[in-house]
């Protein structure tokens, strides 16, 4: 009867122990697209494998927390030798650098379903403050949207080039 009480115990310990230290974070719903001027024309992408925290206050959006990070390994433009490039050390360095990270600081309402958040950028060890638009809606589910700029140049994405713009347009969708 010890045994088995003592083989339940260490069992139930070891669950605990386990789910104590596992750091990996649930994948998100939603996706980031981005846009970027390349030779005059326009340039598509995504960036997957959201995770992180996401808890929408629809009472108090103000104590909202938005922690999110994704994976610059998943970039994808439709052109397998971009993305190859995109990855290398002169743009996202995706081995030394495996996550974008987006942490809300504040959040103010500006209307019933538009918002103002405060968020601590951080690509390629660099962190910038950036002021982003969210949009809230209920259709047939909570959603949350996001359209903002950023110059790449900010996060070391590459260099000066008269072909390559520097603003990317980002667009974040998350399904709360």
């Amino acid at each position: 009867m010890r045994l088995a009480i003592s083989i339940g115990f260490l069992m139930l310990m070891t669950q605990f122990i386990r789910a104590q230290y596992d750091h990996t974070t649930p994948l998100l719903d939603g996706n980031v697209l981005f846009t970027i001027e390349n030779a005059g024309f326009p340039v598509e992408g995504t960036i997957g494998e959201l995770r992180g925290q996401l808890e929408w206050d629809t009472r108090k959006p103000e104590k909202s927390i938005i922690n999110i990070t994704a994976n610059p390994a998943t970039i994808k433009t439709g052109i397998g030798l971009r993305d190859k490039h995109l990855k290398r050390s002169d743009y996202f360095d995706v081995e030394s650098y495996p996550e974008i990270h987006m942490n809300l600081r504040s959040l103010k309402q500006k209307s019933p379903k538009i918002f103002m958040g405060d968020f601590d950028l951080t690509m390629k060890g660099i962190t910038r403050e950036v002021t982003i638009p969210l949009n809230f809606s209920e259709d047939n589910s909570q959603k949350l949207s996001a359209e903002f700029e950023i110059n790449r140049l900010d996060f070391d994405l590459g260099e000066k080039s008269l072909i390559l713009s520097d603003k990317v347009n980002i667009y974040v969708t998350l399904d709360l």
